[in-house]
């Protein structure tokens, strides 16, 4: 069977229903699974960020225009930092690093750190000042290894960490001559972790006592951590308040749009669909762990419009067909619901394809080759994208076939109920009859 001809088929949704409901029951089981590991490893299901739980934000100056691989090495090495923290008796503050932010122009090293809170305000005003000081100390001073070289006329100074001087060889010169030696040359190392010096006299012993000193680096070339905010849980849980607020608006608004352009069976169906398709998000960001804070609610938002879109598209060919088979029959049958679902979804299926594949196609690249701010943006909307089309395309049909079923037996009842009271009333001729 040809791709292309696999939605000409007369494929059944309403039939299997119960397929239908399996992915998103498979999902979430996955997900509990997941949130139940994530309770017990890290303390909660929703790895929740600093917008909702409160947190501090640190600014590290590195004073320097660096290079992209030497700006990503720093970044990790503060996150290590950060991380790697302990107290006094030697137990790790718990700090976890929400997000680094380039600072500065394109060129220039600025780290802007964010990081959730590990305990109340006394403690952390505690643990922020011990963070900037661990920082300073580990991104600001370098001590050296010196090894001088066979001839005694030169050395090699190797450092732990990339070196931070923005002209390398410019900046020892000055420092080894203004302490005494006389320069040949100065060669830093591809690695950026050592500098390969010679002199054009032979350096004494106690000329060379003098070396690590005069090759530590210090703060004293422009580096500088400082506090960069601070947002409170009062305000956090505010926040929290107000994107749940404008979830349940969105979901109202919604429900009372498609009652007025459809009607209310078809409402129902609309909004069970975008419940699946918010749960289907909440279960990806708890699977991976991702964070979820501000840009996750916009996320959301633009999901719910975009899923809504499709799911009005098939609904509004529900309503076609429901008046073009009004009064029809198909193998001298009335035209059930399920059918009519399954028809409407037959001519409308390939447009929400491939709406959701040119956009997926995008939002893929974001996602991959993106900044990190962007990115966090991307990968639910690439759940949200998934779960909504397969929400528009079964599920909303579905549940308004099987809700119309519901309502066509009801009405077939009360008629059947109404024919019966007639046919004894005609038996009883005239008499009066109470019920």
């Amino acid at each position: 069977m040809k791709f292309n001809k696999l939605f000409e088929q007369d494929f059944k949704i309403v039939e299997n229903k119960k397929k239908v409901f399996i992915a998103p029951v498979v999902i979430l089981v996955i997900a509990l699974i997941a949130g139940i590991v994530f309770h017990f490893v890290s303390g909660s299901a929703f790895n929740l960020g600093m917008d909702f739980t409160g947190g501090y934000t640190i600014s590290v100056n590195l004073g320097n225009k660096l290079t992209d691989d030497t700006y990503d090495y720093y970044k990790d090495y503060a996150v290590n930092v950060a991380e790697e923290l302990k107290d006094s008796e030697g137990n790790k503050y718990g700090i976890k690093i929400s997000s680094v932010q380039r600072q500065g122009e394109a060129d220039t090293a600025g780290l802007l750190l964010k990081y959730k809170a590990v305990g109340d305000e006394e403690k952390m005003e505690t643990v922020n000042e011990e963070l900037k000081d661990a920082l300073s100390q580990s991104m600001f001073f370098f001590k050296p290894t010196i090894a001088l070289n066979d001839a005694k006329n030169g050395f090699t100074a190797t450092y732990d960490s990339i070196l931070l001087v923005g002209d390398y060889e410019y900046t020892f010169t000055n420092k080894l001559n203004d302490a005494g030696f006389d320069v040949k040359t100065a060669t830093i190392s591809d690695d950026k972790k050592s500098i390969a010096v010679t002199f054009n006299s032979v350096v004494t012993d106690e000329n060379a006592a003098k070396l690590e000193d005069v090759m530590t680096i210090s703060d004293n070339y422009g580096g500088m951590v400082s506090d960069g905010g601070q947002t409170s849980s009062t305000v956090s849980s505010e926040t929290l308040k107000s994107a749940l607020l404008a979830i349940s608006i969105s979901l109202l608004c919604m429900l009372i749009y498609i009652v007025i352009r459809f009607e209310l069976l078809s409402g129902i169906a609309a909004v069970l669909a975008l419940t699946h398709d918010l749960v289907i998000m909440l279960c990806g960001m708890v699977v991976f762990h991702i964070e979820i804070n501000s840009t996750f609610i916009a996320a959301i938002i633009t999901i719910l419009g975009y899923s809504i879109n499709n799911t009005i598209i098939i609904f509004d060919r529900v309503r076609e067909n429901l008046k073009f088979y009004a009064n029809k029959r198909i193998n001298g049958k009335m035209v059930k619901p399920a059918y009519i679902a399954n028809k409407s979804v037959k001519d409308t299926v390939w447009r929400s394809i491939n709406t959701t594949l040119t956009t997926l196609i995008m939002i893929a690249m974001v996602a991959i080759i993106g900044v990190p701010d962007i990115r966090v943006f991307a990968l639910p909307i690439i759940f949200g994208l998934l779960a909504g089309t397969y929400s528009s395309v079964f599920l909303a049909p579905t549940i308004w076939a099987l809700l119309e079923k519901t309502k066509v037996a009801k009405n077939s009842l009360k008629m059947v109920e109404a024919v019966t009271v007639t046919a004894a009333l005609s038996e009883a001729g005239t008499g009066n009859i109470y019920l």
